[in-house]
């Protein structure tokens, strides 16, 4: 039980850091495209200098994509680069989640995947049995087995 919970707690800071890394790689993605869109390049990367050294190169272009994104007429640019960003950030992390738990009621058996069956086909009813695979208390299997639970939401298919 305590190699569970170590194993559980390992998997939990993975699944962070790889949110953490891929929302990251998203925003250097934003910002790569935004940078060509200012300066017009064809490769989707910024053309390299020869002279000067990385960190003042760094240095500059910071300052030169900071002053583009502060320009009134690249606002609209900006901000759906942003709002993209953010919904991949949300479909990332939702799937991530839907991963998890499909992991948990493939561990806690057979009887437990054919109650919660008809609920992991509908985002809402899934999101709920995300819930109650978070109650460190009784679990996914106590919940997906309690048979009040079951009675009250017969006409799920």
């Amino acid at each position: 039980m305590i190699q569970a919970a170590a194993a559980s707690a390992s998997l939990d800071a993975h699944t962070k850091q790889t949110r953490r890394c891929q929302a990251g790689a998203a925003a250097r993605r934003t910002l790569a495209r935004l940078w060509c869109v200012a300066w017009g390049c064809r490769s989707g990367r910024p053309a390299r200098r020869r002279k000067g050294s990385v960190a003042a190169l760094r240095v500059a272009q910071e300052e030169s994509f900071r002053a583009f994104t502060l320009r009134p007429e690249n606002r609209a640019i900006v901000e759906a680069a942003q709002r993209e960003e953010a919904l991949q950030s949300v479909e990332a992390a939702e799937r991530e989640a839907t991963r998890e738990l499909l992991a948990q009621v493939e561990a806690a058996g057979p009887e437990v995947a054919a109650a919660l069956s008809p609920f992991l086909s509908t985002p809402v009813l899934r999101r709920i049995i995300l819930s109650f695979a978070n109650d460190a208390e009784h679990g996914l299997r106590f919940w997906a087995l309690n048979q009040q639970a079951q009675v009250r939401a017969p006409g799920v298919a």
